[in-house]
């Protein structure tokens, strides 16, 4: 939403993309975002799982996470004429390459994928916050965000607190690394 709101208040024109996972936030999601587009006038493509368990079941997929990520990027791949901006911020690259790191394989998140394009990756979670709440943005969150079942929560909401005990630079460290693997020949931007 906060993208979204720079992007309006820049006079930008734009189309919203919204995709639901066929989960209970999905559908409040939906909902929220679709009312705030007719609301400003901004066009809106919706996608959806149609039948998320049965696929999820029948299919190789090594867990749920990969099965929306995979259903989300082939939404997104049918709008090629389309640059998509997607929302991932520094504190994603970090739980990523935490995520990744622990599992043997440390991975800074790709600033393109497709026609999908992450220009606010290194901008901290709390600097998109803070514009939201200066700019009376309104947003809602997955409520299973707070949930440590998940390997992704249990960095954001464990690891990270104690990673930045040992190095309280981390997040300047993982910005270095992504302005080293990316910035060459794309452009990366603050809000």
């Amino acid at each position: 939403m906060s993208i979204a709101t720079f992007l309006l208040n820049g006079r930008k024109n734009f189309t919203a993309f919204y995709f639901n996972h066929g989960t209970v936030h999905g559908e409040k999601a939906e909902k929220f975002v679709t009312k705030w587009c007719d609301d400003k006038g901004v066009p809106i493509n919706l996608g959806h799982i149609e039948d998320s368990r049965h696929e999820y079941d029948t299919r190789d997929w090594k867990g749920p996470q990969e099965f929306y990520r995979h259903a989300r990027y082939s939404f997104l791949k049918q709008y090629g004429d389309y640059r998509i901006i997607l929302g991932h911020h520094l504190d994603d690259v970090l739980e990523t390459w935490l995520f990744s790191t622990f599992h043997g394989n440390s991975k800074i998140i790709p600033y393109c994928i497709g026609n999908c394009i992450r220009p606010f990756m290194l901008t901290t979670k709390e600097q998109i916050r803070a514009y939201a709440v200066r700019h009376d943005v309104e947003w809602i969150e997955d409520d299973s965000n707070r949930s440590v079942d998940y390997m992704r929560n249990r960095i954001r909401h464990n690891i990270v607190p104690e990673v930045e005990k040992v190095n309280p630079g981390i997040r300047k460290r993982i910005a270095r690394m992504v302005l080293d693997c990316y910035n060459k020949e794309n452009d990366l931007y603050y809000i």
